[in-house]
């Protein structure tokens, strides 16, 4: 801690002594040559004073003293302790109106005038008989207030010769009535009726969707204790009546033919005469079920004209048509008879027969398919006698469709060539051909007879083999050469370095040959006999025995060797996980370096900052230091420790290893604190940062200080560790945090 510093006033020096200068005065100011007044406090200045009582100044107050021994008494002061005046705060032109009255205040010590007391202003008017606003009215703005309901409610001035009149409710009835007011005084009207006494209302007995439809109508329902009576002389619908009218109320006039129906004679002659009766336009009369129409050929008076024959307007009368014959020929035309037209053509049947002419003329039908010959079955111009045709008609001749080609007498049993003078089988293409009889090879040693309907092969030879000589023994070319051989496709092993027979014997260039071409088959670890040799050790030819391995660890070092044990291949790997470090290297060996290291995290000073302890600022040579390999906060307390005028100082310095780059950012006191300096020196080939930090002493007080250090990433291309060190009492040219 610094040492005090006492601040000491030096008067003159005077007759030898030195005056201090001490408060008080006497009333007279002496003089050095001991007459007048004396010196107050018994210094000498030059002889001892004479004469005069004795003042002590202080400061003026306004209470009738000379306070400051000026000679003048109460100076300045506007007015003296305890004096009084009237006063009033609010608008002077109220006092003397109503209520309103002025106040008093006193001056006090400091010749200032006190609160005014004891005034009344004006305030808000109530019932009381007085001015309370100082307005020159007495209780104004006091009206009527209503308080009840229903027959209960009444009406009552507020304020009556200056006193707060209550309103009271009436009486309630007993019972409510069904007159349109509140009697029983509950808030409700009329509860529990459906309406008013004597009140009327429409009303409508029907169906609404008839209502004021048509005829219909409403009537009228009158209120009787709170009840509607019933509904009188309301309209609502009827039958309907052929009147022109909505009898019904569905919005149609005598709809449904009201009074229709019945049967009647209009007395018009044909087919005029009969009619129904229905309802038109208001009146029911007898309408015909016909109108007049053209005289056609039905037997009826259809024009209503007894003088015209049946059927002289009928269009098709006169029209020439075809009789009840089978052909098209139209040789006659149509007349009526017997109430319906008919045909007067009474010739016989035009037949079509082949002879280029359409005879039935329909040219629907060929020429000639009613020809007695047409379908006939018939024979061409071939060498057999088969009826293999059918006559046709060809350009108005008759001709036979047989275009067969000539039917063989085969060996079959049949007579195909329908001529029973010729043999089964004369015309047979295979009789007489070589052939091969039922042994297993394909060789003709043998030609085709027919003595029962049926080919027969004469071969009778047995199997001829087909051996590995290069020559097709069962005359077959699409077996293989040797096939027939006894060791033909039994297995075999190839020139390979294994035992496995992998192949099969067949017949190559006339010689016994094997198909194994496959590699060497290796014993690998799998607890079989992989080369098909018992005396080779399984997995002896494994490509992994003996080779680099990772154990089940989580690291990806080839720390053991593989092995064949019987359960299979197995690692000798019994190392633990090996961790990533920060290093520069790749410890887990999974071919990246340093991953899991975040060196720029961007921690909040708030959220956490080291403490590194005390060190003096102004004594010794103490230090802190710290390292780690990402962006931290530090906090260091620099103590004052001399009681020297000696100020409080360090030296920080952050060293960045090859690699990395971290800068040097240095605050006064606290998080958030002013920046004290930073130094931020860039390079990946390894460097330091430095700031110096330094309080100025003051005098009295406490030096001691906290300095918060921020180590903040810059670059890197590896994970390195940095180091802090801060050292303690060290020269600083500058000042940075007072």
């Amino acid at each position: 801690m610094a040492r005090t510093h006492w601040l000491i006033a030096i008067g003159a020096v005077v007759g030898g002594f030195v005056a201090v200068g001490l408060a008080g005065c006497g009333a007279d100011a002496g003089t050095t040559d001991g007459s007048g007044g004396s010196v107050g406090g018994n210094i000498p200045m030059g002889g001892q004073g004479q004469g005069g009582q004795s003042c002590t100044p202080e400061s003026e107050l306004c209470d009738g003293i000379d306070n400051d021994c000026d000679g003048a008494v109460d100076e300045d002061c506007p007015c003296i302790e305890g004096d009084t005046q009237s006063c009033y705060s609010g608008d002077p032109d109220d006092v003397g109106i109503g209520v309103c009255d002025e106040g008093v205040q006193t001056c006090d010590v400091s010749g200032s005038w006190g609160p005014c007391e004891d005034e009344t202003l004006p305030s808000g008017e109530v019932c009381d008989g007085a001015d309370n606003d100082c307005n020159a009215q007495i209780d104004e703005g006091f009206g009527q207030v209503t308080c009840g309901v229903g027959t209960c409610q009444v009406t009552v001035d507020e304020c009556i010769d200056g006193v707060p009149n209550p309103c009271t409710p009436g009486q309630a009835n007993q019972f409510e009535a069904c007159d349109g007011v509140d009697d029983d005084c509950d808030g409700a009207v009329d509860e529990g009726c459906s309406c008013v006494d004597g009140t009327t209302q429409a009303c409508y007995s029907g169906s609404a969707v008839t209502q004021n439809v048509g005829e219909c109508h409403d009537g009228l329902q009158t209120c009787n204790n709170g009840q509607w009576g019933a509904c009188l002389n309301d309209q609502t619908p009827q039958l309907e009546a052929c009147n022109n009218l909505d009898d019904d109320c569905d919005g149609f006039l005598d709809n449904g033919d009201p009074g229709g129906g019945a049967i009647c004679d209009t007395g018009d002659p044909g087919v005029c005469g009969p009619g129904v009766e229905h309802c038109v336009g208001g009146n029911v009369d007898c309408v015909a079920n016909e109108t007049q129409s053209a005289e056609i050929c039905d037997g009826l008076d259809n024009d209503c004209n007894e003088a015209t024959a049946d059927g002289v307007d009928d269009p098709g009368l006169n029209v020439p048509c075809d009789g009840p014959d089978s052909d098209l020929c139209i040789e006659g035309v149509m007349i009526c008879r017997g109430n319906m037209l008919s045909c007067n053509d009474s010739s016989s049947d035009d037949l079509d027969i082949c002879d280029g002419n359409d005879n039935d003329c329909d040219p629907a039908s060929a020429d000639g398919t009613e020809d007695p010959q047409f379908g006939a079955a018939c024979d061409g111009n071939d060498s057999d006698l088969c009826l293999e045709g059918m006559m046709l008609c060809n350009a108005g001749q008759p001709t036979c469709s047989d275009n067969t080609t000539d039917d063989l007498d085969i060996c079959d049993g049949n007579d195909n060539d329908c001529d029973p003078a010729s043999n089964d089988g004369d015309e047979d293409p295979l009789n007489g051909v070589a052939c091969d009889g039922n042994d297993s090879d394909l060789c003709n040693e043998g030609t085709y007879s027919c003595p029962a309907g049926i080919p027969v092969c004469s071969d009778n030879s047995g199997d001829d083999l087909e051996l590995c000589n290069d020559i097709d023994d069962d005359c077959n070319l699409m077996t293989d050469d040797g096939i027939d051989e006894t060791w033909f496709g039994t297995p075999c092993d190839g020139t390979d370095g294994d035992l496995c027979e992998e192949g099969s014997y067949v017949c190559v260039s006339a010689q016994q040959s094997c198909t194994d071409t496959t590699g060497t088959t290796t014993d690998i670890c799998d607890g079989l006999d992989n080369d098909c040799d018992p005396s080779s050790a399984d997995g002896s030819e494994d490509p992994l025995d003996g080779t680099a391995c990772d154990g089940p660890d989580t690291d990806e070092c080839l720390e053991g060797t593989y092995s064949c044990e019987p359960t299979g291949l197995s690692c000798s790997d019994n190392t633990t996980s090996t961790a990533e470090t920060c290093n520069g290297l790749d410890d887990n060996c999974d071919g990246n370096v340093d991953e899991g290291f975040n060196l720029d995290d961007d921690p909040a000073c708030s959220a956490g900052v080291i403490n590194l302890g005390s060190i003096s600022g102004d004594t010794g040579s103490g230090s802190a230091s710290d390292t780690w390999w990402n962006e931290e906060w530090h906090v260091v307390t620099l103590t004052e420790d001399s009681f020297d005028s000696v100020y409080v100082s360090a030296d920080i310095v952050l060293t960045s290893p090859p690699g990395v780059d971290f800068d040097l950012y240095v605050y006064c006191f606290s998080c958030g604190g002013g920046l004290a300096d930073s130094s931020i020196n860039a390079g990946l080939t390894g460097h330091t940062d430095t700031v110096e930090v330094r309080r100025d002493d003051v005098p009295i007080f406490s030096d001691t200080f906290d300095v918060v250090i921020e180590v903040r990433y810059f670059d890197s291309n590896i994970c390195a560790y940095w180091t802090l060190d801060v050292t303690g009492n060290t020269a600083v040219s500058n000042s940075t945090c007072n």
